[in-house]
């Protein structure tokens, strides 16, 4: 019997997060998201999701498998007519494992990409200086059409 290697085990990983998010958002959106958001997203064409972790350097074959598994399940999900008839898109911001870059990085998804949610953070280092970001912006009830 062969024994699973870490790259088959990132891509099972983020399959399965993949299905529980997506499964998530197409079963429970309309209930989860405030009426501002859900009435803007309920006329997009395509759900934007917004990804900041680790492309280059030292790490990057956590974030690049990590990103192969999702676009994987995303494009599987495409060709049978997306979420509701809305294809999935990729925003991907590369933050070099870097905590600055993450901060960066997910502000903008935030203000300027127009991301419905954030995904397939790597890291410890990058995660945890993001979360109060993403804290702030939930107490003071960001809207994308802000």
């Amino acid at each position: 019997m062969r024994t699973k290697g870490p790259r088959q085990m990132v891509r099972r990983a983020s399959l399965f997060v993949c299905t529980v998010v997506i499964l998530l958002w197409a079963f429970l959106g309309s209930r989860l998201f405030p009426n501002a958001l859900r009435d803007h997203y309920s006329s997009a064409s395509q759900i934007i999701v917004g990804v900041s972790n680790v492309q280059s350097g030292p790490s990057r074959y956590l974030g690049q498998n990590l990103m192969r598994g999702a676009a994987a399940y995303f494009d599987l999900l495409n060709v049978q007519g997306g979420i509701y008839g809305r294809k999935i898109t990729i925003l991907l911001k590369d933050d070099r494992y870097e905590p600055d870059p993450a901060i960066e990085n997910t502000n903008e998804l935030i203000e300027n990409g127009k991301a419905l949610f954030l995904f397939d953070y790597v890291g410890t280092p990058t995660l945890t200086r993001v979360l109060p970001l993403l804290k702030y912006n939930e107490k003071q009830g960001r809207n994308p059409d802000d």
